[in-house]
């Protein structure tokens, strides 16, 4: 087993702008080990989410290379790379992105279910993660019931139920006050570091970023 998780070999990616093209990314090399929390940061537009969604095979770049558990998924298909990241990726957003009709757990249990777990196991497993994120009185509730903190801590326990390798989150705590922003963050890299996952996280906020094991910047659409 390869230490590396994530790797992109001169990425770019262009889009056709009034006739121009615009490029927001220009030859990105990132490589991320296990268990290592990286931080991306940059001015608004520099292209932060374009690399996530392109680390998370939701965007195909316009050259390059990217690689999950050393297996290149550049051009793959796109049942492979639903498939690649089913088993190897979790998201987390700005915004909670939950289920509103579902309770916490359903928000959970669900997308486990989707790959292939049976009701009970996922249902066990999402207490065990709103428990370990300090939610197990609030399984039953749904998204309106919940803060905004809350909410996010659901989405974080979303997106690691289903024992992904790697979690790409775009701000997520950028909706949050300080103060919960800082409890929620916390808590999110206290469970990566005990599950020993690797994340890259884009985030505007330079005290979270400091507390990740590395720091890289975009500017220009490099680093």
């Amino acid at each position: 087993m390869s230490d590396i998780v994530l790797e992109l070999k001169a990425v770019t990616r262009s889009f056709k702008q009034g006739g121009e093209m615009l490029d927001v990314l220009r030859g990105i090399d990132l490589s991320v080990k296990r268990g290592e929390i990286v931080a991306l940061v940059g001015a608004s537009g520099s292209g932060k989410s374009t690399l996530l969604q392109i680390a998370g095979l939701l965007e195909t770049p316009s050259s390059g290379d990217i690689l999950i558990e050393g297996i290149k998924v550049s051009r793959a298909g796109d049942r492979d790379r639903t498939a690649m990241r089913r088993k190897h990726l979790g998201f987390i957003y700005q915004f909670h992105h939950l289920l509103p009709e579902f309770s916490a757990v359903e928000n959970i249990a669900i997308p486990q279910m989707i790959g292939g777990t049976a009701y009970p196991k996922a249902v066990a497993r999402a207490r065990e993660l709103l428990a370990a994120l300090g939610l197990e009185a609030r399984g039953a509730h749904r998204p309106a019931e919940l803060s905004g903190g809350e909410q996010q801590r659901v989405a974080i326990a979303r997106a690691i139920s289903a024992n992904p390798t790697l979690i790409l989150a775009d701000e997520p705590t950028g909706n949050l006050d300080q103060k919960t922003s800082e409890s929620v963050f916390q808590m999110f890299v206290d469970l990566a570091r005990l599950r020993g996952l690797s994340a890259v996280v884009a985030t505007h906020n330079l005290e979270l970023a400091q507390r990740m094991d590395r720091i890289v910047t975009l500017h220009n659409g490099k680093f």
